[in-house]
């Protein structure tokens, strides 16, 4: 079973004994993860530079 579960999900499943690993994106959502990052980025890409210079600002 062990097997069969590392190869479908790598260090993504909790056993009775060992280690747990935390996945990257694990499901304890904040409130953050829903609104502010969606919303930053919109507001972050919603203009363009219009050169280089402009891009390092």
């Amino acid at each position: 079973v062990r097997e069969c579960l590392n190869k479908a999900f790598p260090n993504k499943w909790i056993e009775r004994r060992g280690s747990i690993e935390w996945p990257p994106r694990s499901p304890d959502l904040t409130p953050l993860d829903y609104f502010f990052w969606g919303y930053f980025k919109s507001k972050v890409r919603s203009t363009k530079p219009r050169n280089l210079n402009e891009h390092a600002e």
